[in-house]
């Protein structure tokens, strides 16, 4: 915090952190981040966070909700994912709450995903075995955030 910025109130904070909830969800701990950096004080801004939480307007649970069907529809893996939540405080129950643990439900979204690259890149079945499309298949899942064991049964399947 700048030593030429004054200390925001509580009123203050409350009207910023709204403007931002009205953008998009926050986890708690990025709203804190952020009320802190535009010069709250640590009392003040835990002060406003609970008020928002009391309220409703601001709820850890709605934003790992909202976090995991976006990444989702991105087609991020479980590990993605998860660290995407962990980095913006949320507890590991909750992560697990929300997170989809049936291993199947992840094997068939990487299956899609494998398939979806192999037609991107032109890669026929008779390739998709070949050890240079083995490393392609395996490092764009890897990327995406899926397990190893996943990622091994999708290139052990049938190449379709």
């Amino acid at each position: 915090m700048s030593k030429n910025r004054p200390t925001l109130d509580t009123s203050q904070l409350k009207e910023i952190a709204l403007r931002l909830l009205a953008r998009r969800e926050h986890s708690t701990f990025e709203l804190r981040a952020k009320l802190l950096a535009r010069g709250g004080s640590f009392e003040s801004v835990s002060v406003t966070l609970d008020e928002l939480t009391t309220a409703g307007y601001l709820s850890d649970s709605r934003f790992t909700e909202v976090a995991v069907r976006a990444r989702l529809r991105t087609d991020d893996g479980p590990i993605k994912i998860r660290a995407y939540l962990s980095q913006r405080g949320i507890i590991e129950s909750l992560i697990k709450h929300c997170l989809p643990n049936d291993q199947e439900f992840w094997l068939e979204r990487a299956l899609k995903l494998d398939r979806l690259n192999c037609m991107k890149r032109s890669i026929s079945p008779q390739q998709a075995t070949t050890h240079e499309a083995w490393s392609i298949r395996s490092r764009l899942l890897k990327n995406r955030g899926y397990p190893a064991n996943i990622i091994r049964q999708v290139l052990e399947s049938e190449p379709n």
